[in-house]
């Protein structure tokens, strides 16, 4: 739902700065920053981030080779709303009990 702008200005809503989740200013958040933020990566990161592309495991061709044949009502891949449904169950349940 949207409140109408003269609804804010008669109320005095939305007249304060914004804030940041931290409940920090911009401005403030902005002098918190400094030129020396760095990022250091681990060497299994840099590892995985020096990976080619053709060595990820994905084959679109086979991808796409599925899709159509789910979207085709006489292909062999029928979607089974109920197997899929207990799947979710199952796996929350063993989410569940794992965590307790």
């Amino acid at each position: 739902m949207k409140v109408p702008d003269s609804l804010n200005k008669a109320s005095g809503l939305g007249t304060a700065k914004p804030q940041t989740r931290a409940g920090k200013t911009q401005e403030k958040v902005d002098a918190d920053k400094t030129s020396s933020d760095s990022v250091t990566l681990s060497s299994e990161a840099q590892a995985l981030a020096g990976l080619e592309p053709e060595s990820h495991v994905f084959d679109a061709k086979k991808v796409a080779e599925i899709r159509a044949a789910l979207a085709n009502p006489d292909s062999k891949f029928k979607i089974n709303a109920e197997r899929i449904a207990d799947g979710v169950i199952n796996m929350a349940k063993d989410l569940i009990s794992a965590k307790g």
